[in-house]
């Protein structure tokens, strides 16, 4: 089983999915403003490593067809159509 394997990407997604919703079911309102900080800065990183693999994704998909071929006008319209996100959002991502 490789990294590209889809049951282990599978597996790995779930448990991402099963953590997120535990750290949102937290009570953070009685933790010291030092540990809150610390947090935020770990969330932070955790942030700009999640849409590195926004891009890994966004890239697997445009080597694998034309946002044409999967009824869009270009790539942002994909992005804006599947994530519910707006045009602007759509096209910097793609930018980026």
């Amino acid at each position: 089983m490789g990294l590209t394997d889809p049951a282990v990407i599978e597996e790995a997604y779930a448990a991402y999915v099963a953590a997120a919703a535990r750290l949102a079911a937290l009570d953070y309102s009685g933790l010291p403003i030092k540990t809150l900080l610390a947090l935020q800065s770990r969330r932070e990183t955790l942030k700009c490593a999640a849409e590195a693999v926004d891009h890994q994704i966004l890239a697997a998909a445009q080597t694998q067809a034309t946002a044409k071929e999967i009824g869009a006008k270009n790539w942002p319209e994909v992005l804006h159509i599947r994530l519910r996100i707006s045009r602007e959002e759509a096209r910097r991502r793609v930018r980026d």
